[in-house]
């Protein structure tokens, strides 16, 4: 889990090693960020205003399993990272909250679990926020969002994989 191996290069290597061979890589052509998830994800790219892709697994009978990159064109701050977890927190049981190092880069790791407004099944969510720069030179902001229904909750792990297989 993000904040508890000895780190999130490691946790990506091993879960790669494992699984290498049901492990699909998307490359985003605008803004040239790489992200790995599972075959058997529905992916799209902007599926819906703010959102630059998507990769869906149904799960039946329950929410399914969701992970979303978002970017803004503009770059992520501690004050920014401290509204996001002040609203958070005061709807959701925060796990864990703060800054590591990915891949070389200073992230903002925001990891909750709280009851979904929709249905009555828990739900895990992994927030990663990631200060980019484009191949144009340009800087951008990169919010990674992957939920995880209770009931798939060894997910967890899979969601962490995730966001330590961002590369920007």
């Amino acid at each position: 889990v993000l904040g508890i191996k000895n780190s999130q290069e490691q946790l990506a290597q091993e879960f790669k090693d494992a699984y290498q061979d049901r492990i699909i890589n998307y490359t985003d052509e605008l803004y040239g960020f790489q992200i790995s998830y599972p075959i058997g994800y529905a992916a799209e790219e902007d599926p819906e205003f703010g959102t630059n892709f998507r990769a869906t697994a149904f799960v039946p009978g329950f929410s399914s399993e969701v992970l979303d990159v978002y970017i803004s064109n503009a770059t992520f701050s501690d004050a920014d990272f401290k509204e996001i977890v002040d609203a958070v927190g005061s709807q959701n049981s925060i796990e864990f909250s703060g800054k590591k190092s990915i891949n070389g880069k200073e992230v903002y790791l925001l990891n909750t679990r709280n009851e979904s407004e929709f249905t009555d099944e828990i739900l895990f969510t992994r927030n990663a926020f990631y200060n980019c720069q484009a191949p144009d030179g340009s800087a951008y902001s990169a919010a990674i969002v992957f939920v995880v229904p209770e009931v798939v909750a060894s997910d967890i792990e899979l969601a962490d994989y995730v966001i330590a297989s961002f590369k920007c």
